[in-house]
Parts: structure tokens; C-alpha cells; sequence
């Protein structure tokens, strides 16, 4: 008797600290994607889309309407469909795409950003928000600290359940960012939330070169 209650009281620790380790790893998981979150909602992306609205409804242009629905689908992306744990792949490409075209207002030469997808989008699904601080980071590193040779390529194949991400972007160089910020905060997000909700299902690969910065990451999806 005296045996099976020490075997049970050793199971009964092991229990609870399985839960509690569970229970950290859950409170892990809420941090990251709420550090995620308010990452892009950031107020300048929502400033900068509603000047340039501003400055294109004074010249009467024609695109108005369509870009004001554009922000207002990316506002309703950020504020709804994200409040699950996994969201439609298709409408977090649709996200990017309207996100993309906001950014490009503000370009000189907005042609020189590409974004493409190959492969079928069908069901699957995906962490919400997940590869928006990838494209900050291109823009905000690339394009926003150098004007004339900036660009941005985007890349995200899908095969069946496997989705690879490419991003290139030049290195500018701009007075408000600092020279060793390329990957900073917003990739970190990315890296806790892939090892928080797709362990051992992801691999990523960032490579900094003088003058170009890029991203490869392969994704296992559900």
C-alpha cells in the first residue's frame, strides 16, 4: 500500500507539473500574439494610409474609393477575423495584398514592389498576422531608407500543406533607423510565434548582406 501510494503521489506531481508547465506555455502563447498584435496595429500605418487618402481626395483622383475600402478591409481584418487562433490562408493573402497597396501610396516608385503567389490556396489556414511584420520590416529598412534603389520582393508558394515565404529588400540607410535594427522587434514576434504555435513545423533563414536583406521561411500548415 504503502508502494502504490508513493507511485501515486510521483504521478500526481508529474500531473501537475505538466499543467503548470502547460498553463506557462499557454500564458507564453497570449503574450506573443498580443505583442504581435499591437505591433500591427501600429498608428502610423493607419496615419500615413489616412494622409495619403487625404492628399488623393483633394486631387479628386479616381482611386479614392477603392483605397479607402482597402483600409477599411485591413481594419476589419486586424480587428475581427484575427481574434482566432488560425484564420483562412486566402484571407490572410488578401490581407497582405490590401496592406501592400496602402503602402505603395507613398512610394515613388511603387512598381518596385512585388508580391506573388503560386500554388493552390484552398482550406487551409494559418496564425493571423503572421508574416505582416516581415513585410514592415522590408519597407520600413528598404524602401523607407532609400527612395531610388529601393525594392521589395514577396514570394509565398503553397504545396498542399507546405507554404514557403521569400522576401528580398535593399539595405537604405535613413537618419531614424538605427544601423543594427534590420530584424528587430516585429521579427522577433514572428520567431516566438512560429516556435509557440508551429514547433518544430517551421524553419526560417535570414540572411543580412551589405546591401540586401532577406527572408526564407517554410511552413508546415493545418
Amino acid at each position: 500500500m504503502l508502494t502504490s501510494l508513493l507511485k501515486w503521489s510521483k504521478a500526481w506531481f508529474k500531473l501537475s507539473e505538466s499543467e503548470r508547465k502547460i498553463r506557462k506555455l499557454e500564458k507564453e502563447k497570449l503574450q506573443a500574439e498580443l505583442a504581435a498584435l499591437k505591433a500591427q496595429m501600429n498608428p502610423h500605418f493607419l496615419f500615413n494610409s489616412l494622409n495619403n487618402i487625404y492628399s488623393l481626395a483633394l486631387d479628386r483622383d479616381e482611386k479614392t474609393p477603392e483605397i479607402v475600402l482597402g483600409l477599411s478591409n485591413c481594419l476589419r481584418y486586424m480587428l475581427y477575423e484575427c481574434q482566432e487562433e488560425k484564420v483562412p490562408l486566402k484571407n490572410a493573402i488578401a490581407y497582405l495584398k490590401e496592406f501592400i497597396q496602402l503602402q505603395q501610396l507613398r512610394l515613388e516608385h511603387p512598381e518596385n514592389i512585388k508580391f506573388k503567389t503560386t500554388g493552390i490556396i484552398d482550406k487551409q489556414k494559418i496564425a493571423p498576422l503572421l508574416f505582416t511584420p516581415i513585410l514592415e520590416n522590408g519597407f520600413k529598412h528598404g524602401i523607407k531608407g532609400d527612395t531610388q534603389n529601393a525594392y521589395l520582393n514577396i514570394h509565398i508558394h503553397v504545396d498542399r500543406n507546405q507554404l514557403t515565404l521569400q522576401a528580398e529588400n535593399n539595405r537604405g540607410q535613413s537618419i531614424d533607423i538605427e544601423p543594427e535594427s534590420f530584424g528587430g522587434l516585429g521579427l522577433k514576434n514572428v520567431n516566438q510565434q512560429l516556435h509557440l504555435l508551429y514547433p518544430d513545423k517551421h524553419h526560417l533563414e535570414i540572411q543580412e548582406e551589405e546591401h540586401r536583406f532577406s527572408i526564407q521561411l517554410k511552413l508546415l500548415l493545418s
